[in-house]
């Protein structure tokens, strides 16, 4: 969020990316961008990484990761100055099986034809 009277221009972004606290790697992202005044923006990432810098040979995926984003965001202002703030993002992300995808997808199609079985009995 740009909760200045400002408009920026961005100029790079640059995070470190882990993993259950281990490294993956350093996204850099340079793009064009107008950060307006007094307004929420994003900015879209995408990194591609080697599973095997977390996965154990021989062991089950775990079923949730803890993913780290920690960097630097460095905008310019109207006179060229730059200006440099932290970033910080947290979430976890969930793995799913094939198999545990399919099984969710076998549910909620159960789901909507309980639904649907149920409005007709109400239409009626």
């Amino acid at each position: 969020m740009n909760l200045s009277d400002q408009e920026y221009d961005l100029k790079d972004m640059v995070l470190d990316f882990t993993i259950d606290g281990k490294d993956v790697g350093t996204v850099v992202t340079k793009i064009t961008k107008k950060i307006q005044p007094n307004s929420e923006f994003s900015i879209p990432i995408q990194y591609s990484y080697e599973t095997g810098a977390f996965l154990e040979a021989g062991h089950d995926p775990a079923s949730t990761y803890a993913i780290q984003l920690l960097g630097d965001l460095t905008l310019k202002n109207s006179k060229g100055e730059e200006i440099t703030t932290a970033i910080k993002y947290a979430t976890t992300y969930e793995y799913l099986t094939k198999k545990e995808i399919r099984q969710d997808k076998k549910e909620e199609r159960k789901k909507r034809r309980e639904e649907k079985k149920a409005a007709k009995k109400n239409d009626e």
